[in-house]
């Protein structure tokens, strides 16, 4: 998971910042995707898809079948 974090810091998706002993993570959803046939959608164009759209639960990613 850790090298995943890392990944996605070096690309620019995300960044943390330290707060005593707990990290905050920012994710940075105007930044596009890399491969050509994406580089035009944002990452926030992916996160709709998988997250509820009702304002209860907002921001909680949805799992399991539909």
């Amino acid at each position: 998971m850790q090298g995943i974090v890392v990944d996605l810091e070096q690309g620019g998706y995300l960044s943390r910042e330290r707060h005593g002993r707990r990290t905050r993570y920012s994710l940075h959803l105007y930044r596009t995707f890399r491969h050509p046939a994406e580089a035009h959608l944002p990452v926030s164009s992916l996160l709709e898809l998988i997250t509820f759209r009702d304002g209860e639960n907002e921001g909680v990613v949805q799992s399991g079948s539909p």
